[in-house]
């Protein structure tokens, strides 16, 4: 009898679990974790760690990558406002020269008296004393030999340094010779002598005789 009960209650328990019937998908799932060996499942968190370790570590080479190629960017190319700063005047074209500033050099000539006339070999430079001589390129740095002319008087030669800006000359007067015969012991007349007004000139005409008084004539003294 007990035994044929635990054989009724085997029999119940393998009617229950039997391959007739089909578990649920869920049912499923968990038994295939339950079935799963412990070392797979340590082993595929093992391989998980390590895919976002290795993602962390490629991650953060590429950022560090990337950081110092901007750096190094930085430091090769210069920046705008720099640039900008340094190249302020635009290079001269090639082959431009500069064209050398012409020396000029302005001398003040005079003379004693005035109206002589200024001369450098045959070319005259001033009409008439007092004037202004300039000189450009080489003759700015240049002495001059300059020659004064003035009808009545000597000629007076002068050398103008390179250095020199003003001169003066003073010139002699030339005295005139009297007419053979006349004016013994008068003195030469100077170029401005004869015109009228002037010291020493001739009047225009004879002078009128003086009045001649009677003889035996006196003055009334009343």
């Amino acid at each position: 009898s007990s035994t044929s009960g635990s054989s009724s209650s085997h029999s119940a328990s393998i009617h229950s679990v039997g391959p007739s019937a089909t578990p649920e998908p869920m049912s499923q799932a968990l038994l295939d974790l339950e079935i799963a060996d412990p070392r797979d499942t340590s082993r595929r968190g093992i391989w998980a760690a390590l895919l976002v370790v290795a993602g962390l570590l490629v991650t953060v080479g590429l950022l560090a990558t990337r950081a110092g190629g901007e750096s190094a960017r930085d430091d090769v190319e210069p920046k705008t406002g720099e640039a900008a700063a340094v190249d302020v005047a635009p290079p001269e074209p090639p082959g431009a020269t500069v064209a050398p500033v012409e020396a000029v050099r302005a001398v003040r000539v005079t003379s004693r008296p005035d109206g002589a006339r200024v001369l450098e070999g045959d070319r005259v430079l001033c009409g008439a004393t007092p004037c202004d001589v300039t000189f450009r390129g080489e003759e700015a740095n240049l002495p001059h030999e300059l020659r004064f002319d003035k009808p009545g008087f000597r000629v007076v030669e002068q050398t103008l340094a390179p250095d020199v800006t003003s001169i003066e000359a003073k010139l002699v007067f030339i005295p005139v010779a009297a007419p053979h015969g006349e004016g013994k012991g008068r003195p030469a007349s100077r170029p401005d002598e004869g015109r009228p007004g002037a010291p020493g000139a001739a009047s225009d005409g004879p002078k009128a005789p003086a009045p001649k008084t009677p003889s035996g004539y006196k003055d009334s003294p009343y």
